[in-house]
């Protein structure tokens, strides 16, 4: 009897093991053969391009049409995560952001892990870029367009990174990051009252909370009111520089989390640019035991219903990229030349310098093909968007160009070989100032003073703090030595308005100038910028009586036998290095003459073979 208890008993376990086996089997089978729920964004949705462009279906970004059948749409972020929280067998995709309290469980996307680590180190690869782009059409001495660029600069002030980084964006701070008080002199206009100004930004809902932080912030620097309207990337442009730059909805800062559209949205070159990196996440439900990780191909192909059940989904590797080949720079293209237009100083300084003087004002002598750009901007981005172009740029532009800067005549450009003689692709950054003035008048003896305050060691430092090259001696005198010079600084200079302008090349290191000395000496000061040629035609020329004559003018050039400035009028501020530039694929020139500058610019070179 006891025998045959014992043999039931066993019986009973096997069988007991035997079902709960069973059971698994049939809820792991089960799973498998679940119909997938493809979840995605709507169609102008800044998310949803950024998904779907990185893992190659990009014909699904705008248009439902290539979905599998039976897709869901939702609305955002937090509308994904609670779908797919309440459906096993969904999948989707949200900003990394989101990620961390989504509760969801993030798939590795071609073998590596979603994080802020690796996408800054570049191996996750599923990212989207969050822009800006700002109203461009404000006259230059309106209240809104220099709190525009002050917002802006403010953006990339160490203190506006931090801020960015805070709200999730991902970007690297530097420790040569400038501070806001670094930048403020250059924007004056946030010592101002801005009461009646009110800055509206908008566009992008997934760049909403860093545009509200960052806007809360600079806020309370400049005292403007601001307002908000995010409807989606979509009005990034359209209201700022596009058919709703004027009506109700119209914005002076939009944000997009995707590229701008070259076709649709055609931003005014420097109007736009990288706000910071935003990662997308494929996400499933968090029981969800069928995946760890996705390839690209394999998520296309549930997006567009090739895979309709979990089991045609598995944890696969992604292939090993194959190695590039050591040089796939074809020598045998054409050289595309880029030049400035021909009242730019940096074209009269780089043609001058190579000894290609015949083309510093006129396009005649130049190679037919050539391509002409608007300033430091355009031509980083035309030869960044061009293997084959050639180009040359402001040293101080170029650290952060993402070109290949070449060598000249040997020598690296470099600020150290600037002022050791060394480098000599280089220009003069001058001034003139207005000279017949009566000698006793406010507006002479300030124009004087604030020549001297250029020089003294305080205006050397924001000189150089501009990007201006220049040799800050042991021997300089500080403000305070030269002051007694010019007691004019503590007499009341509030009626006065100095007038600054000429090159847009020296514009910012004569609004930092100008914003130290406004402060010194209580007097107003106004700038216009229209380029070189008004710095002597405004101030002893035959414009300096009418509208726009200027006090103080600067060029990025020297002064031509056509402008005559009289003797002791002008001068040099500092020195400024021209860079020959290519795009970073270029494996053919790494170093360069002026006699195969001037030979690429006059058509005597067609082809990169040609240079050696």
């Amino acid at each position: 009897m006891k025998l045959f208890k014992k043999i039931i008993l066993v019986l009973a376990l096997v069988l007991g093991v035997a079902v709960l086996t069973a059971c698994s089997c049939k809820e792991e089978k089960k799973f498998s053969e679940e119909k997938i729920t493809v979840y995605t964004r709507d169609t102008t949705s800044g998310t949803r391009d950024g998904f779907f462009t990185g893992i190659g279906f990009k014909e699904a970004a705008t248009d439902n049409a290539p979905l599998v059948a039976g897709f869901v749409e939702v609305t955002g972020n937090g509308d994904m995560i609670a779908k797919i929280q309440n459906d096993e067998y969904g999948i989707g995709y949200i900003s990394l952001a989101s990620y961390a309290d989504s509760g969801l469980k993030g798939l590795k996307y071609e073998g590596v892990e979603p994080t802020e680590a690796n996408v800054l180190n570049e191996s996750y690869e599923l990212t989207r870029n969050f822009n800006y782009v700002v109203r461009n059409d404000y006259a230059a001495d309106s209240k809104e367009g220099k709190l525009v660029a002050a917002f802006v600069a403010y953006m990339f002030s160490k203190e506006g990174k931090e801020i960015i980084k805070s709200k999730d964006g991902i970007l690297e701070i530097k420790a040569s990051d400038p501070k806001w008080s670094d930048l403020k002199a250059a924007h004056p206009v946030v010592n101002e009252d801005n009461s009646s100004v009110t800055l509206r930004l908008g566009g992008s809902t997934s760049v909403q909370k860093i545009a509200e932080a960052l806007s809360a912030a600079f806020k309370k620097e400049a005292g403007c009111k601001v307002s908000h309207n995010h409807t989606g990337s979509g009005a990034a442009y359209k209201a700022t520089q596009g058919s709703e730059k004027d009506g109700a909805t119209g914005l002076d800062i939009g944000f997009a989390s995707r590229e701008f559209k070259a076709d649709s949205e055609p931003a005014a070159a420097g109007s736009y640019g990288k706000l910071c990196v935003d990662a997308i996440v494929a996400v499933v439900h968090k029981d969800n035991k069928q995946i760890t990780g996705a390839l690209a191909s394999q998520l296309k192909k549930v997006y567009n219903g090739t895979y309709k059940v979990w089991g045609d989904l598995k944890d696969e590797q992604p292939a090993e990229k194959p190695e590039e080949p050591i040089d796939q720079f074809d020598k045998t293209k054409n050289i595309t030349p880029y030049t400035r237009d021909t009242t730019s100083g940096t074209r009269d300084g780089f043609f001058t310098g190579i000894g290609f003087k015949a083309a510093t004002t006129d396009n005649a002598p130049l190679v037919a093909g050539f391509v002409e750009i608007t300033g430091n901007g355009d031509m980083i981005a035309k030869i960044k968007a061009d293997e084959y172009g050639v180009g040359y740029i402001s040293l101080a532009s170029y650290a952060d160009s993402g070109l290949k800067g070449l060598k000249y005549e040997g020598v690296d450009p470099s600020e150290a070989n600037v002022l050791n003689g060394t480098y000599a692709l280089t220009r003069n950054f001058n001034y003139v100032v207005r000279n017949d003035y009566a000698a006793d008048s406010k507006e002479a003896k300030l124009v004087a003073a604030f020549v001297a305050y250029m020089f003294s060691i305080e205006g050397k430092e924001i000189i150089k703090s501009k990007d201006g090259i220049i040799d800050i001696k042991s021997t300089d005198k500080t403000w305070a030595e030269l002051k007694a010079e010019h007691p004019v600084v503590d007499e009341d200079n509030s009626s006065v308005t100095l007038r600054l302008g000429g090159s847009t090349s020296v514009q910012k290191i004569a609004e930092a100038l100008s914003a130290a000395f406004k402060q010194i000496s209580g007097c107003k000061v106004a700038h216009n910028h229209t380029g070189s040629g008004a710095a002597y035609k405004s101030t002893q020329g035959s414009e300096k009586d009418g509208a726009t004559g200027l006090d103080i003018g600067f060029a990025s050039r020297e002064f031509k036998d056509s402008e005559p400035a009289a003797e002791g009028t002008f001068g040099k501020i500092c020195v400024d290095a021209i860079v020959a530039v290519v795009n970073n694929k270029n494996s053919a020139v790494s170093a360069v003459t002026a006699e195969q500058l001037v030979k690429m610019y006059d058509g005597t070179f067609k082809k990169w073979a040609d240079v050696k």
